[in-house]
């Protein structure tokens, strides 16, 4: 980015109406609203822009196929257009018109926001924890974009698309699988190595002499020419035999299957596997087989029960449990895997059997057999055969199959000569013709296989950048990460905080730290949900900080939920510490800490801006014209009169102890509790009295007691103990009186404010004159004169 963010505007998109925006003009911004009041469509403006006109959250079969139904205000007049528009302080502009339907325009489509993330930008209330919940494989996807490599890893599953891509259009696996049949063919028939090449082309000479007598046979001939011919010559004869050819070859596939040897390998695998001690071992393997394959797609949170066993294992266990149980029943297992391949292989036979009793060659010979074994091979399940084959099973395969089959081989005893070997010739030609046409096959399988090593390669070189330059980003990082977390959890004893990559795994990241000087290899072990929180945040300001372009800006949406007052209070330190010279957008409906943050930020570089509470659609978002957050009360005049009077009363016992803080007030101890709840009125009543002697105002060269804002001081205490008091007690209070305590709320805040430079009279401090004072020193508050 070549500037910061100057202005943030949008209308009738998210919570928006007509046109609302932010006026940043470089600054970082605090923005407060209640909950509802539209404090998140101005971080969904940028993170529209980001992604391209998407918003993550939005990511739901509700929103519409382009997000029309969320991004576009429900109450849109349909002569108006949704629009967001990011003005820089170099000039430039990025805007976005979206249409009725979603579709969206964006402008530049190249621009400042769209070569980042999102997750270097932006975060979320419910993101701030998810980090540290996430897997090791999680974090290495979250962290990558943050460490500026997410388009390294989008390379790599770019690679392994690509490489999915060439072995699925190419069907590597089936033309692998063609070359080990035909070798498999040729190794049965001429035998193996260069014996048996040699042996495939005297085969194919002297075939070639038998049917194409009048042809010249040569070496140095295309075999593929040899063998069309033969293929060609054997076809004409046999159009002479062509019934008598089909029956046979049909019966001599039929007598060639070895039933009887299926059916004995299936009984002695059988008898082996039941001699096992285990309880129902069948059912159990076939579980843990299937158990080997879920382990890969669990996560790491809570347990799992061992489908084999039973066993409650938690999950980052489970592959290692998995592991155990193949290695107590490996020898077992060994028998199981004999058993089912026996089995497959004897429904393999039975199925060929089944397909050749179907074909109309075998009609003739099949009407002659026994009605009964014709009909049982018709009612044979090979699915269900294949899951369970009982002896039962067996011995009916064996009392009604084992003849057929023998009744087979004995009508192929009965074929003319002649026929049986144009069969014979015609079976080694075509597994000659297969051989030959393999060269092809194999020469395009070498050049795919050459394709996808490259592919490979390209893999491991980018994984071997990623982990060099992320392991040099963690440990810069790392430092960063501990920094923040002593100024957020100062004095605690947990300590070396850091990222790490695990030296076992290519796409992992964790995170260790020291528990009271106990190592600890996840921080979900031993941590609270509000550390868990804070180094969720220390993290990802750490990954912000740690960008080339300072431009950026670091957008914080509602982050301190979860934090207690002490831990959100120093939040502000940290932003100020470490992060002074980015722009930051805060957004908080915590009304105490937006106050608090006031006071402690350096307002030369922050803007503080409030929301009034949201209304309607129509309405839409709406800027309050005062940062003192009495919208809020404001909301329940019409309804509810006493509510309005204690939402004040609340506004006031937070900013006084605030101010109490700053100008030093020296208030009396009060027993344990106590001291933390005292509310306005006790306040109010120190800063009457010391005020006489330590409020000033300068005038000119005159400088006197500020008597007109002691005055507005005096009356607002007055309205809090007649009306507030009431109004909490008896809950009953007027709208006139409502409105008359708000305005004298507001009224006596503003004394605290300087007219002349607009700064709280708190702004600065001057220790050695014990004073605080505005930035143009024109209100003092002379604390060492109480």
């Amino acid at each position: 980015m070549n500037s910061k963010i100057k202005k943030i505007s949008a209308n009738w998109f998210r919570g928006f109406s007509d046109v609302r925006h932010i006026e940043l003009s470089d600054k970082s911004l605090v923005v407060y609203g209640e909950n509802g009041s539209g404090k998140s469509s101005f971080v969904d403006i940028v993170e529209y822009i980001i992604r391209g006109g998407q918003l993550e959250h939005l990511r739901h079969e509700y929103s519409g196929r382009r997000q029309e139904k969320g991004i576009i205000n429900t109450h849109k007049p349909t002569d108006q257009s949704s629009a967001v528009q990011i003005d820089f302080v170099s000039g430039s502009v990025i805007g976005a018109k979206i249409l009725s339907n979603g579709n969206c325009t964006i402008t530049p489509e190249q621009n400042d926001l769209s070569v980042l993330e999102s997750q270097r930008v932006i975060l979320r209330q419910d993101e701030v924890a998810d980090f540290i919940k996430e897997t090791k494989g999680e974090k290495y996807s979250s962290l990558l974009p943050l460490l500026g490599l997410g388009n390294l890893d989008t390379a790599i599953e770019n690679l392994k698309k690509i490489e999915k891509d060439v072995i699925d259009q190419t069907s590597l696996e089936y033309k692998r699988g063609e070359i080990r049949e035909v070798q498999d063919l040729a190794k049965e028939k001429f035998g193996v190595g260069e014996a048996g090449k040699e042996a495939i082309f005297t085969e194919l000479e002297i075939l070639f002499k038998k049917y194409c007598p009048l042809e010249t046979f040569s070496y140095s001939d295309e075999k593929e020419r040899a063998t069309h011919l033969i293929l060609e010559a054997l076809s004409e004869k046999f159009e002479k035999y062509k019934k008598e050819q089909e029956i046979y070859s049909d019966l001599l596939s039929l007598s060639k299957l070895d039933v009887l040897h299926r059916i004995s390998e299936v009984r002695t695998s059988f008898i082996k596997l039941a001699k096992s001690t285990e309880p129902l071992i069948t059912e159990r393997l076939e579980v843990l087989e299937k158990a080997s394959t879920y382990t890969s797609k669990i996560g790491e949170d809570g347990e799992v029960e061992c489908p084999a066993c039973g066993t409650k294992v938690f999950s980052q266990y489970f592959r290692q449990h998995v592991k155990d149980e193949y290695a107590r029943l490996k020898d077992t297992l060994d028998d199981f895997k004999v058993y089912k391949k026996s089995t497959d292989n004897l429904c393999g036979d039975l199925q060929i059997l089944k397909n050749l009793f179907t074909k109309v060659a075998t009609k003739q010979w099949r009407d002659a057999q026994d009605s009964v074994r014709v009909g049982y091979v018709g009612s044979l399940d090979i699915a269900q055969l294949r899951s369970n084959c009982s002896e039962e099973d067996l011995n009916g395969i064996e009392l009604n199959i084992i003849p057929l089959i023998g009744s087979a081989t004995n009508a192929i005893k009965i074929v003319p000569p002649e026929v049986k070997e144009l069969v014979k010739d015609n079976e080694c030609v075509e597994v000659i013709k297969k051989f030959v046409e393999a060269k092809k096959i194999n020469e395009f399988i070498i050049k795919i296989e050459g394709l996808i090593a490259f592919i490979r390669e390209l893999q491991i070189v980018i994984r071997a950048k990623i982990k060099t330059q992320s392991s040099t980003a963690i440990s810069a990082i790392s430092d960063d990460i501990a920094r923040m977390w002593e100024i957020l959890n100062p004095e605690e004893s947990i300590e070396g905080v850091q990222l790490s990559l695990p030296a076992d795994q290519d796409k992992a990241i964790e995170i260790g730290l020291k528990f009271y000087g106990v190592e600890q290899m996840s921080p979900r072990l031993t941590l609270s949900e509000g550390h868990r929180n804070s180094l969720g945040l220390c993290i990802f300001l750490a990954m912000a900080k740690n960008v080339d372009n300072k431009n950026i800006p670091i957008i914080l949406d509602d982050i301190v939920v979860s934090f207690d007052r002490n831990h959100r209070g120093r939040v502000a330190e940290l932003l100020e510490r470490e992060l002074k010279d980015r722009q930051i957008l805060l957004f908080t409906h915590d009304r105490e800490w937006f106050i608090e943050l006031k006071h402690k930020l350096d307002l030369d570089q922050w803007e503080l801006r409030a929301l009034m509470p949201w209304k309607d659609p129509s309405t839409g978002i709406r800027w309050s014209n005062k940062d003192t957050n009495f919208d809020d009360a404001k909301a329940y005049l019409e309804n509810n009169p006493p509510a309005a009077c204690n939402e004040a009363r609340k506004i006031m016992d937070t900013w006084l102890p605030l101010f109490a803080e700053k100008m030093r007030l020296k208030m009396p101890y009060l027993f344990r509790e106590k001291n933390d709840n005292r509310v306005a009125h006790d306040f109010l009543q120190r800063i009457l009295s010391d005020g006489k002697k330590c409020f000033v105002i300068k005038s000119g060269e005159n400088v006197a007691i500020y008597e007109e804002g002691l005055k507005k001081i005096k009356e607002v205490d007055q309205e809090l103990i007649a009306i507030a008091n009431r109004a909490s007690h008896t809950y009953s209070a007027t709208k006139t009186e409502a409105i008359d305590l708000i305005n004298k709320c507001e009224v006596a805040l503003e004394v605290f404010n300087c007219k002349n430079c607009g700064k709280l009279v708190t702004q600065k401090e001057d220790t050695n004159g014990e004073q605080v004072q505005c930035e143009c020193g024109q209100l003092k508050w002379i604390y060492g004169k109480a």
